[in-house]
């Protein structure tokens, strides 16, 4: 076959060029990421990066100097504007099942994610950020709502039990109601949505005033709210 007849468009064109350039920083990457995504399909604007991909200039990172805020993320939501990576509408924490027990250490990816979120509200005058917590083989979800002006509530919307196997596929399948809770919510309120260049910028709690807050003590015992049934 002569590779001459094939059809060439330019979308593939600089599909290849890019692939073949080395890329060596990060911000390359993600371009690619998202010029590989915006060529692909119009209407698809939306990239999740996992932690690996995940940068730590992210302007709502980079507006606050925050210890809870200075590790990366473990998943990022992100609009994709053209072939530039645009605001963040979303953030995701995991632990594995083996730091379940660990109340903290999942209290404290809470905290950083309602944190995370709060400073994407000011940073890009959102309204509404969707987070989500991974711990095991449970998911669940928050929105964020910024409309407010005094405070930033952050709610449940949704829990999750993933599956780990093909035998729990089924129970997978059955809670395709609360799949679409978080589909619905993310799209109309996190996506569709217009940023409100009036909001004001409500104060953010100093790492003193939350160290204050958390205990300083891992007790396995207490009941977590982070918990879900073998938790």
């Amino acid at each position: 076959m002569n590779n001459n007849n094939l059809p060439v468009n330019r979308d593939s064109i600089l599909r290849y060029n890019c692939i073949r350039k080395k890329i060596t920083e990060f911000q390359d990457s993600q371009k690619l990421m998202a010029l590989m995504i915006a060529s692909n399909d119009v209407h698809n604007r939306i990239l999740v990066c996992f932690r690996n991909l995940t940068s730590v200039a992210n302007d709502e990172c980079k507006s606050s100097e925050m210890s809870l805020l200075l590790v990366r993320p473990d998943s990022t939501i992100s609009m994709v504007i053209g072939t530039e990576i645009g605001q963040t509408v979303g953030y995701g924490e995991v632990k594995p099942a083996s730091q379940a027990l660990n109340h903290k250490l999942v209290g404290k990816d809470l905290v950083r994610l309602a944190l995370l979120a709060k400073n994407a509200i000011d940073t890009y005058r959102s309204k509404f950020i969707l987070s989500f917590l991974v711990v095991g083989h449970h998911a669940t979800f928050y929105l964020i709502d910024g409309t407010r002006n005094s405070f930033c509530p952050m709610v449940k919307i949704a829990h999750i039990q993933l599956p780990m196997s093909l035998k729990e596929l089924p129970l997978f399948i059955a809670q395709a109601d609360q799949l679409a809770i978080v589909f619905s919510a993310f799209w109309s309120l996190c996506i569709d949505q217009k940023t409100d260049q009036q909001s004001s910028l409500m104060p953010t709690l100093s790492d003193h005033e939350i160290a204050t807050i958390m205990d300083i003590h891992a007790n396995r015992k207490r009941k977590a709210s982070t918990s879900h049934h073998n938790h």
